[in-house]
Order: structure tokens, then sequence, then C-alpha cells
């Protein structure tokens, strides 16, 4: 079986190949039958009927691809699958260790505990520097053991356990101290970085205690209900895969004094992920102009346990969408996604409109002369370019004379293509000259109005002209 690798939050299209041999004419060529795919565990690696595979959460999976009822040799039907072996990577981003740590002599102490990694689920492996000496000594695996009062630097380095380029080293500073008396031990404190938590199935959450006076011993990890969160030695918390809903309290103890955290397990659904649209809906009912971007963000009221979005479109040729960014490649509809890596069920969608903009319009002329009474036209506008997706024209008018208004100099209305007129008055909310339309003036009272042609695709694309009545 083939073993593949992908990282927590990518995607991989697998193209298996089938061929038949027919026996009777001696010919194997490739079966041209639709597949059905399936995942062994989806809330591991999830796959689409296509055979699109998205990572989800760490561990091994087997992808099977299976064609039925093919005609193999000797013309009879029969079934087959391949299968490949996926293993979902979660390689560290960032690495942190507890830089002092003082503890009574004669005691033992797992330094592992002490490892914070990013995210929490990452797999990693932490190498020690071995020590032995008069203070203390020290394993491989992080086991220390104080001998007598004194202070050692120790070093550990952090590695991707599945072969990413993350490797740290980081220095800890060991101090064996005399043993703490009664009344130190009955002052003591304990406590954990976190009091309370929400996360998703299948999230983890690193817990550290600290000691005040900050001398420690053994820290016992237990968690009230290890069905719905369970806890390992180091203080990592993990909720449970299956788990619906519920609560439980990991309680971190050492020696007599205790201190807790409260897991509150709230599985992340579609309902718990949200768009910002509202950049997007201020562009008006065009959308978004060719050539230009906007920001989108998603947002999880419930924490999942990765919250990673992968962001896709279905037509690039339409708009395109990094990290929430969208930008219009060409006129048209297409419906951006916003998924969660850690459950490509939880989804958003947004329907985004493109379009080309108006870059320029203009006139022949700049002025016209029109006696009262009489009627004029303005036949043709020029705009492009041509193939702008929002032909249609706003047109008003303003007065230039002092002293008189625009509907006692002009008027104007929409003539259409099969020669009817509109109601004439000072504006026009639409005119498509592209379609055979065009404004019609009527001459009212001595003056100059100036017309105001404006492109109808929130491009701001102006042009005027200047009409002058005569008696």
């Amino acid at each position: 079986m083939q073993t593949i690798a992908v990282t927590r939050g990518k995607t991989v299209k697998l193209k298996p190949e089938f061929t038949t041999t027919y026996t009777s004419a001696g010919i194997t060529e490739p079966m041209n039958r639709s597949l059905i795919w399936t995942s062994s565990d989806q809330s591991i690696a999830a796959v689409t009927s296509n055979g699109t595979v998205t990572a989800i959460r760490r561990g091994t999976v087997t992808i099977t691809a299976q064609t039925f009822g093919y005609a193999g040799n000797n013309g009879e039907d029969g079934d087959v699958a391949q299968t490949v072996e996926l293993s979902v990577t979660v390689p560290p981003t960032s690495a942190s260790v507890v830089k002092t740590i003082s503890i009574e002599e004669g005691k033992t102490l797992d330094l592992n505990g002490y490892i914070a990694v990013t995210p929490a689920d990452a797999g990693f492996e932490a190498k020690f520097t071995a020590v032995d000496d008069p203070y203390i000594t020290l394993t491989k695996d992080g086991i220390l053991t104080t001998r007598s009062v004194g202070t050692e630097k120790v070093d550990v380095t952090i590695t991707d356990i599945d072969g990413s380029a993350f490797n740290k080293t980081f220095s800890m500073n060991i101090k064996a101290v005399a043993a703490l008396t009664d009344a130190q031990k009955a002052k003591a404190k304990l406590k954990l970085n976190k009091k309370k938590a929400t996360l998703g199935c299948g999230a983890k959450l690193q817990l550290v205690a600290s000691a005040s006076p900050a001398v420690y011993d053994t820290i016992t990890w237990t968690s009230s209900d290890p069905s719905v969160v369970s806890v390992n030695s180091t203080g990592l918390v993990t909720v449970n895969a299956d788990q619906k809903k519920g609560a439980a309290v990991i309680t971190a103890k050492m020696d007599d004094k205790t201190a807790s955290c409260t897991i509150t397990a709230s599985p992340a659904t579609s309902d718990s992920l949200s768009l910002v649209t509202d950049k997007y809906t201020k562009l008006g009912e065009n959308g978004l102009a060719v050539g230009k971007s906007v920001r989108i963000k998603a947002v999880f009221s419930v924490k999942p346990a990765n919250n990673k979005i992968i962001w896709s479109s279905d037509d690039t040729g339409v708009a395109t969408v990094k990290n929430g960014v969208i930008k219009a490649t060409g006129e048209g509809t297409t419906i951006i996604k916003a998924t969660s890596a850690d459950d490509p069920r939880i989804q958003k969608t947004l329907t985004i409109n493109t379009y080309i903009p108006v870059k320029r319009l203009y006139l022949s002329s700049r002025s016209i002369k029109l006696a009262k009474g009489s009627l004029g036209r303005i036949r043709t506008i020029g705009l492009s370019p041509t193939e702008a997706t929002n032909r249609k024209l706003s047109v008003a008018l303003t007065a230039k004379t002092k002293g008189v208004s625009a509907e006692s100099i002009v008027l104007i209305a929409v003539r259409k293509a099969d020669g009817t007129v509109g109601s004439y008055g000072t504006s026009i909310n639409s005119v498509d000259y592209s379609a055979g339309e065009s404004v019609v003036l009527k001459g009212v009272g001595k003056g100059t109005a100036g017309l105001t042609f404006s492109a109808s695709d929130g491009s701001k694309k102006k042009v005027s002209i200047n009409i002058t009545v005569t008696e």
C-alpha cells in the first residue's frame, strides 16, 4: 500500500488508475468508470467525490477508491479498489520551556512537563543533553534527579518527528535547593496558565503549572471525566473527537496543593463560523470591479481543534481568494468558500458578483445651443471599454445661470429605441446608449445649464456638457 504524508489543512488530489485486460483480444486499456471514494476516518482526513482529500487532524487513515461492476477478464463483471495510507502531519510552529526550575534535593522530576509546543497537537521530539555530576543527573529522555544543592544549566532540542525543518534548542536552569520547611510548604501555592477554556471536538490545549515559591515537585494531572476531556502526564488536554457536548475539570496536584481548569467541550458547527462581509456589501449591487480586491473575514465563535480556514473560489476566472482577500479577475459570478481546516463540513459561502468597470465617458462636443421652445438630442456618448458590464448612465441637470433654476432653462427625457419619449424633467435615472436609447432636450427659457452623465456601475466616471438656450 502506498503511503503519503499531508500537512493538516492542506489538500491533495488523488488520481488512481484502473486498467482491465480483455483476454480474447489481449488488450489492456484504462477503465473509464465512476469511483466511490471513502476515508476510514473522516475526522482525520475527509475525501470528496472527486478524490480531493483534506487533512484535518493528526493521525493515519486509509483512503479507498472503488469501482463496481467493470468488464474484466473474459468479459466478467467484478469490483476493484485501490487504497492509499495517508498520514496527516502537524508540524510545530513554535516552542517554549520553563527557563528556571527549582527542585528540592533528592527529588525526581520529568522535565517534559515544562515544554510547550504550538500547535498543541504538533508531533515533536524533545532530546535532552544527558548530565551526571555532583548536583544532578538528567537522562536524554528528560528525567531529572537532584543530588545536592547547586545550580546546573541543561539543554533540550525540540524537533518535528515528521521531518519538517523545525529545530530549536533551549536552555533550562535547574536549581537544586534545600528541602522546604513545613512552614514554607504550608504557604506554597500552585496555579495553572488557564482557569477555564472552551474547545471544539478533538481540540488540544497545553496547561502549564507554576508553583510559588518556585520549587517544583512531581505534578500529577487528572480529569474529572476522561470520556469528555483527557489529560496526559505533561498537562496536554484533549477533547474527545466524538464528544457532542460536555465539560470536565482538569486538576494538577503537587504534594497537597492543587489547581484546576474547567474545560467545556462545545463542538464547532457551521453555526459557529461566520463571515464578516461588510466591506464587500458596501460595494453595492454591482459587486467588485475587475482588478480590485476586498477582504472578508471568517470568525469562529467556538474554537475548533484547528481554527485555520481554507479559502477557495468556485471560479478563479471570476475571482480568486487568498487569506480572505478576494480579487476580481473577470466578469461574472462565483462562490467564495471558507472551510474549516479542522472539519470540511463546517463551511460558509459568499456569492460574489464582479464587473468590468467604465473607465471613460466622452462627448464629441462640450456645448450645445438650443432655441427656446425647440427640441434637441444628444445622439451618442462615448464609453470605454466597450465591454463594460453596466453601460447604463444617470443624467442630471444643474443651473449655470445665476438666479435661474435648471428646469426654467431646459428639460430632458429618455428617447427609447422605438422612438417613444419619456416624461420630461431635470434628471434621468437610467439611459442606455448601447441599447439604442438617447437623451432628448427641450428648450424652456434663456440661460445655461450643465448636463452631467454619470456611470451607474460605481466607477464614478462622469462627463458634462453645457446647454445654452437662447430666445
